[in-house]
């Protein structure tokens, strides 16, 4: 059981950093296809994942950012995927944002975490808003997420609104 759960943790964090490539550089990389990532998050999503939890906070933590970074990339490349698999990815995206921020004695808004799903689900926003596919909520849990008290959520989701400026000007202000 120990060893399964570690190779979980380790293709978790394999597809967090390759989804964060692909948005850093606009390419899949080799590791995952689109489809593949989508399999491998559906397999470790369950309906609590993104609800309050004694594990470890960066063991759920790095599992909670692989499976919205998979439903972000799904987002993105929706042309490839069936509809189940985008109404998978946008209720990840709603489970996630729903998700309390676990604050602790070493909680600081300046924490680095690269794989917080946030990040993930503000990409996956944008995708939605992009396509015109997110429905009114989709813009404005976007810019909720702007004043997110961790900064590297709250500069995800002012990049994902920024990049929406010609289609929708008030995102980006």
């Amino acid at each position: 059981a120990q060893a399964k759960e570690a190779l979980v943790r380790l293709q978790a964090g394999n597809l967090w950093a390759w989804a964060s490539k692909y948005f850093e550089s606009g390419e899949i990389t080799e590791g995952f296809t689109i489809q593949s990532a989508v399999e491998f998050a559906e397999s470790v999503d369950n309906t609590s994942l993104y609800e309050a939890s004694s594990e470890s906070d960066e063991l759920i933590g790095m599992r909670r950012g692989a499976v919205a970074a998979a439903a972000a990339v799904a987002l993105n490349h929706r042309e490839e995927l069936s509809e189940d698999d985008l109404v998978w990815a946008r209720q990840v995206l709603r489970r996630a944002l729903r998700c309390p921020e676990h604050k602790d004695t070493y909680w600081s808004r300046s924490s680095i975490i690269p794989w917080h799903p946030l990040i993930f689900v503000a990409r996956g926003l944008a995708a939605d808003v992009r396509a015109g596919d997110g429905g009114s909520q989709a813009p404005h849990d976007l810019i909720a997420l702007v004043a997110h008290p961790l900064e590297i959520v709250s500069l995800a989701a002012i990049e994902e609104s920024l990049s929406l400026w010609d289609m929708d000007p008030r995102l980006g202000w």
